[in-house]
């Protein structure tokens, strides 16, 4: 288990660390993963995405758990075979996600709010990333 696999946290505007180690989503297992190269309508290159089945649970700030499952995508500039390479390396891998989870009991109101947030910001640096590109 790796506690914490997410922290869902508060993301107050201006400050870079959502952080806080309240609604937070451990992680139990990992499913599905692939690794697949993307291109445009002009069949140019736009970057790999690697896609992770997950399941685990969701702890809310005041300790309320639930069970969750979803899948989390991360986005690189490299090609698949930089990918492979940088996930094998000690460094690991520099890239951007995006995801999307399930629980199975109603969240509270603060964490579909934190993940609407979180799902907001990680939109805009996406589109900032392919503007700067």
């Amino acid at each position: 288990m790796v506690k914490n696999f997410l922290d869902l946290g508060n993301l107050p505007f201006g400050d870079a660390s959502i952080t806080d180690e309240e609604d937070t989503f451990s992680l139990l297992s990992i499913g599905d993963f692939t690794i697949e190269e993307m291109f445009d309508h002009d069949n140019q290159f736009t970057g790999t995405s690697i896609s992770l089945g997950l399941s685990g649970f969701f702890t809310s700030a005041d300790d309320q758990m639930s069970n969750g499952a979803g899948t989390i995508t991360f986005q690189s500039t490299l090609r698949e075979s930089a990918v492979q390479a940088a996930l094998a390396s000690p460094e690991g891998l520099d890239a951007s996600f995006s995801g999307v989870f399930m629980s199975a009991s109603v969240p509270e109101p603060t964490t579909l709010a934190g993940l609407g947030l979180v799902a907001g910001s990680l939109m805009l640096s996406r589109s900032r990333q392919k503007k700067q590109a």
